[in-house]
């Protein structure tokens, strides 16, 4: 995943050929990418879908982007939002055997900063693997006693300030009744 600053270059209104789902067409121009702050200039185009699920979302971004039409009838001219900054954040996509760069998200500019993301790294990609990849198998996340510390962390011994061993609570063999357990 990349994070690109962009400026938006047009906007228009089309709709899915397969299920007729309509979308607002927003084609970009990126300036920057915001992971490594070189100048990257590359076009995308964004479909920000109006389904149900997705219509409140979708109009909510507009406004943060700047549009401010009283209808949608507006964005198909394209000139309505060009020149906005936004952010957008794009994922690699394979179809019929291609990759390709395609926009994941736009959002308004400050977004990425503001959150304190950034994109992982190859050894953090595999650390955050490693750490948690037994959730997709159980669905629980279950930290093992050898488990390796947090990328760009390091394992610190602790050791009890009084130097005495840790106190040892009563199981059920050892309690005499229940008033007996730490609770």
């Amino acid at each position: 995943m990349a994070n690109y600053a962009a400026t938006i270059v047009s906007t228009s209104l089309a709709e899915s050929k397969e299920r007729h789902t309509p979308s607002v067409r927003v084609m970009v121009m990126t300036s920057r990418n915001l992971d490594t702050d070189e100048e990257v200039q590359k076009k995308f185009i964004a479909d920000m879908w109006l389904s149900e699920k997705t219509a409140e979302k979708t109009v909510q971004t507009l406004r943060e982007l700047g549009f401010t039409g009283q209808t949608l009838i507006d964005l198909n001219y394209p000139d309505t939002m060009a020149g906005l900054e936004c952010e957008v954040s794009t994922e690699m996509s394979e179809y019929n055997g291609q990759t390709t760069e395609k926009v994941k998200f736009v959002n308004k500019p400050g977004s990425f900063a503001n959150r304190g993301l950034r994109s992982a790294s190859d050894d953090m990609a595999r650390s955050i693997s490693q750490r948690y990849d037994a959730v997709l198998r159980t669905g629980r996340y279950h930290k093992p006693a050898n488990a390796a510390p947090a990328y760009g962390t390091q394992r610190v011994a602790t050791q009890n300030p009084q130097g005495t061993a840790p106190k040892q609570w009563p199981t059920n063999e050892t309690a005499e009744s229940a008033d007996d357990l730490p609770f």
